[in-house]
């Protein structure tokens, strides 16, 4: 009796969380996953002018249909970018050492301050100081400015998808499409931001090959074998020196018994090595092919 008040308990907490912050299309019977999703995404509360901003591949700002491009200052846009990825906020200290460039002391504090003054310009208007508030010692963009965030919708369905993988893999399909429709390209994908998000890139680039992977394995399940190659495919230009994307196309080649395929894909692993790295597959790779040709020619 305990456990099923508790249940009930949770969900009603995740439908109020759902019905606050505009999340009604999580399923009602994945209370537990709502209440995960709920608490950790930011308000989707529609923005005035319906701001978004694209952080995978280019940087792109949007007011409704119109692009935003007039950037008082180029690291406006690489604040921008940090407070998008981290909606709950940033400290001066965090900022400094994303925006200064090794600066300290006063010269950081105000690079900062330029920084924020140019992007409460963009982004407000004549509301400009409210846009970017400051407050518990953290610089955030104000609630409900932006509509929506490309990886904030990403983060959002691959959750849900990988966590219905193992338990309903079918019902995980379509949350997994909706995350790899955001995915253009890796986090920031132009030379300015190179240096900047490193670590934020390669998590979130992980995380799309996992559910490139899942996505594959859902669709042979369902008898979707291109869909599936296709997949596999777009994970090998992902991670295009890993074996790992490799392997699972040679395996998904070699179960529809196409040597041909499984040949190619691992031509273009050593291609892929010796071109970006200068080496050439090892023993264990090598085989790992054989393996797979041989199923494949069986």
């Amino acid at each position: 009796a305990g456990d099923a008040a508790a249940g009930r308990a949770a969900q009603a907490e995740a439908e109020a969380l759902i019905a606050a912050r505009g999340l009604e299309f999580l399923r009602k019977q994945d209370a537990a996953l709502w209440l995960e999703l709920a608490a950790t995404a930011p308000a989707a509360v529609p923005a005035p002018e319906g701001m978004v901003v694209k952080l995978f591949g280019e940087l792109e700002l949007l007011r409704g249909d119109v692009r935003v491009d007039d950037w008082p200052r180029r690291k406006a846009k690489l604040l921008l970018a940090a407070l998008a990825l981290y909606p709950r906020g940033l400290s001066l200290v965090e900022l400094a050492e994303i925006l200064a460039d090794g600066q300290v002391g006063q010269a950081a504090v105000m690079i900062v301050q330029t920084n924020v003054s140019a992007l409460r310009r963009v982004l407000g208007g004549e509301q400009a100081k409210a846009a970017i508030p400051f407050a518990d010692e953290r610089y955030r963009v104000a609630e409900g400015l932006l509509a929506g965030c490309d990886v904030w919708t990403f983060e959002q369905a691959a959750r849900k998808g990988l966590a219905l993988r193992d338990t309903r893999p079918m019902d995980a399909v379509a949350p997994l499409e909706q995350a790899l429709a955001c995915y253009r390209d890796n986090l920031l994908a132009e030379p300015f931001f190179e240096r900047y998000f490193e670590a934020e890139r390669e998590r979130l680039r992980q995380q799309a090959l996992a559910c490139l992977y899942h996505l594959a394995a859902a669709r042979s399940g369902l008898g979707d074998f291109a869909g599936a190659e296709a997949d596999l495919q777009r994970a090998t230009q992902l991670a295009p020196t890993e074996w790992e994307a490799y392997r699972r196309v040679m395996e998904h080649q070699a179960e529809r018994k196409r040597p041909d395929q499984v040949r190619q894909a691992y031509w273009d692993y050593r291609k892929a090595l010796k071109s970006r790295l200068r080496v050439v597959p090892d023993e264990a790779c090598e085989r790992a092919f054989k393996e797979a040709l041989g199923s494949a020619e069986a």
